[in-house]
């Protein structure tokens, strides 16, 4: 089994390491981090979010002293889709899954929104044809926990918390239709995204 020591050249106030169960790598603050075969690389939230930041991140194997490096590229979130591979639902068929795929300032995608809050939610067709009927009568949110799924560790953290992760499951509940929509869960960003 491999074990890492993970090290950033970056400021503090850029990134975070921690290991999957979200344990602090860098305990004593020096930069290098105690031994792990994973890491997770978070964002610190910065109260100037407008300009885009680089990190360096150094893995090196204790034991063969291979060292590898990853460039991360911190940017802000400037649009987001929902994407899914269907676009109509089935009754008495498995949930589908939804999430949202997101792009900063120069049009990069971003390779995940792992662990950022969104709110999700239903509404009606805006074009109505004869009666209106409730979109949650229609489809419904099932939370991961409830399903046979398996459910990602910032999907988990998330529901825990009452809330949720940049994707879910949709389930149909009886013929009609609606509209899905998602937007982060922060006042800072202000635009949804409807499928």
């Amino acid at each position: 089994m491999f074990c890492f020591s993970f090290r950033t050249a970056s400021p503090p106030d850029v990134i975070t390491i921690s290991t999957k169960d979200g344990i602090d790598l860098d305990q004593d603050g020096d930069g290098t981090t105690g031994c792990s075969d994973t890491a997770i690389i978070s964002t610190v939230p910065r109260v100037s979010p407008c300009c885009p930041a680089n990190a360096i991140i150094y893995a090196e194997e204790v034991n063969t002293k291979e060292i590898v490096r990853c460039d991360v590229i911190i940017d802000k979130l400037t649009s987001v889709s929902i994407v899914t591979t269907t676009k109509e639902l089935h009754l008495e068929e498995a949930p589908s899954k939804f999430h949202v795929r997101g792009t900063g300032g120069k049009g990069n995608e971003f390779s995940t929104l792992e662990g950022v809050p969104f709110k999700w939610w239903l509404e009606a067709p805006t074009a109505v044809t004869s009666s209106v009927t409730d979109p949650q009568s229609v489809m419904r949110f099932l939370p991961f926990s409830e399903s046979l799924y398996n459910t990602p560790a910032s999907i988990t953290a998330l529901e825990a918390r009452r809330l949720q992760g940049s994707q879910v499951l949709v389930e149909g509940l009886k013929t009609g239709s609606a509209n899905v929509f998602a937007k982060i869960h922060d006042p800072y960003y202000k635009v949804s995204v409807v499928l």
